[in-house]
């Protein structure tokens, strides 16, 4: 049963390997609509809030915490432009 899990974890890790330009392109264009002014403008302090709040907390973990490191996630946003 192990193996079958870790042949479904590769599969999993490959596609998303695979889809990961996509991903990087699709959280640019989030973060570029929630940093607009007309959607800042618009939106309650309460939202606001809580979008910052999700955005700093994934940028800035620390790097053994996280793969996903605010410096790799740069060089890969980078590497799409």
């Amino acid at each position: 049963m192990a193996k079958k899990t870790t042949n479904k974890e590769d599969e999993i890790e490959k596609y998303m390997e695979k889809r990961r330009k996509d991903a990087l392109k699709f959280i640019g264009k989030c973060l570029d609509t929630m940093a607009s002014e007309e959607k800042l403008s618009n939106a309650p302090i309460n939202q606001i809030a809580s979008a910052m709040g999700v955005v700093m907390d994934k940028f800035t973990k620390k790097e053994e915490d996280n793969e996903g490191s605010l410096k790799e996630i740069l060089k890969a946003v980078r590497e799409i432009e």
